[in-house]
C-alpha cells in the first residue's frame, strides 16, 4: 500500500475521532494524558504521509496540534532537535519515513 492508500484507509477512523474530539481539548477530556502523546505521534506520521495536508483536512486536529505546540514545556522540547527527534518515524529499512527518504527494501 502506498502513502495515500494508508491515509485513505485511516480516513474513516480519523473522521470519527475528529467528530468525537470536537468539544474536547485532549483525547480523554480536559487533561492531557499519555494517550495524547501517542495520538500526536500518529497524527504527525499521517500528516507526513498526507504531504502536510492532514491539518487542513481536519481542523479539529489542527487545533489539537496547536494546543501541543503552544504548551511552553512541550514547545521547548519540540524546538530542540537534540531532545526531540521528529524524523525518521521508522527505522532506515522502513517502507516510508526512513532517514534516506527511500521506500526501503
Amino acid at each position: 500500500m502506498d502513502e495515500q492508500g494508508i491515509v485513505n484507509s485511516c480516513t474513516p477512523l480519523l473522521d470519527n475521532i475528529s467528530k468525537w474530539m470536537a468539544d474536547k481539548n485532549w483525547i480523554a477530556g480536559q487533561n492531557i494524558t499519555w494517550l495524547d502523546f501517542a495520538f500526536w505521534e500518529y497524527l504527525e506520521m499521517l500528516d507526513f504521509l498526507a504531504g502536510g495536508k492532514l491539518n487542513a483536512m481536519y481542523p479539529t486536529f489542527a487545533a489539537y496540534r496547536e494546543r501541543f505546540v503552544s504548551n511552553p514545556a512541550f514547545a521547548k522540547i519540540w524546538a530542540d532537535d537534540n531532545k526531540c527527534m521528529k524524523y525518521p518515524f521508522n527505522g532506515d529499512i522502513a517502507r516510508f519515513g526512513a532517514r534516506n527518504g527511500s521506500a526501503g527494501n
